[in-house]
């Protein structure tokens, strides 16, 4: 499906096949284009088939079919990792536009059903969904009836994928994405009440903590006791053996139990953007989910950082 290397490096096809065929059907290069989107987007076809929701044999399949109906390899292979023929940057931007036009032309249409439900998809860290969007989820539905928020955990991407308005850490370097940084997730140091230092310590994995875990580690002289791979678990494993770990603020606040330890110097803030594609600006329903997410993510950075200096004023006072 893919050529190799070699050929990728020096031979990318650039024109169209010229046959007696009929034409291809509109509809199917719609589909695979769509196809070829989210791979762009995803940065693979294994996350894109999760994306979609179908299989990457699937994905595999409709890129080569693509490729037959084009003549041109949709992707090729640089520095080891696939990207996007520069032949077909035009024609996939030009979809991406005509694409993201679409959705807000049938939203503007649907906004005359009155009670139809639009949907909107928001994907977010789970952190995110579960302690700072779903506070004011009841109170958005109510003010905005004709929207459905779709809420979807993401955990490590940072592209839009096929949501259309994500809250990440890190905003694509690429690509014609609206972003705004509004919020914060503000992490601690935390451990059930009665915790020794020796006691050991919980992490998630390095994909996730690798920046700072060097830093913990000389804090508790050890090498993290248990690797997780989600906050809740986390907080499972340090009641269950009495460990600390690493929390966000705004979590650990409301486990009674779990109290702070650290010092201000291992505290870490991580930036949240709200980012979305520009074509969907002007769309009403994705004007107002992004007003709302921002929102919420301020309001929670307020709260946050008054949570973080009252928990530091009672370490302190037990110092």
């Amino acid at each position: 499906m893919f050529p190799s290397s070699e050929q990728s490096s020096h031979e990318v096809p650039q024109g169209l096949p010229t046959t007696s065929s009929p034409p291809p059907s509109f509809a199917r290069i719609y589909d695979d284009l769509r196809v070829v989107l989210t791979v762009q987007r995803c940065g693979s076809m294994t996350n894109a088939a999760s994306e979609i929701g179908t299989t990457t044999s699937t994905v595999s399949r409709q890129i080569a079919r693509l490729r037959e109906t084009l003549g041109i390899y949709p992707f090729v292979k640089a520095d080891g990792d696939w990207h996007l023929n520069p032949a077909l940057r035009d024609l996939v931007t030009a979809f991406e536009q005509a694409d993201g036009m679409l959705e807000s032309e049938l939203a503007r249409l649907q906004s005359y059903q009155p009670t139809a439900k639009r949907d909107v998809k928001i994907g977010a860290p789970p952190t995110v969904l579960s302690h700072m969007l779903s506070q004011g989820i009841r109170e958005f539905v109510k003010t905005s009836p004709g929207i459905r928020p779709v809420l979807e955990s993401r955990v490590h991407e940072s592209g839009l994928g096929t949501t259309d308005i994500s809250v990440v850490f890190y905003p694509p370097e690429s690509g014609r994405v609206r972003v705004k940084r509004c919020g914060v997730l503000d992490f601690a140091l935390f451990a059930p009440k009665g915790w020794r230092n020796g006691d050991g310590w919980v992490s998630l994995g390095e994909r996730v903590a690798g920046p700072y875990i060097e830093a913990r580690r000389h804090f508790f002289n050890s090498d993290p006791t248990v690797l997780v791979d989600s906050f809740p678990q986390a907080i499972r494993v340090m009641r269950d053996i009495g460990v600390a770990g690493a929390l966000p603020v705004i979590v650990a606040a409301q486990e009674p139990d779990i109290e702070l330890i650290g010092p201000a110097g291992l505290d870490v803030t991580r930036d949240l953007y709200v980012i979305h594609h520009e074509t969907r600006s002007t769309d009403p329903d994705i004007r107002a989910t992004v007003n709302w997410v921002s929102t919420q993510l301020l309001e929670a950075k307020r709260k946050t950082r008054e949570l973080r200096e009252m928990q530091h004023r009672f370490c302190d006072s037990l110092a």
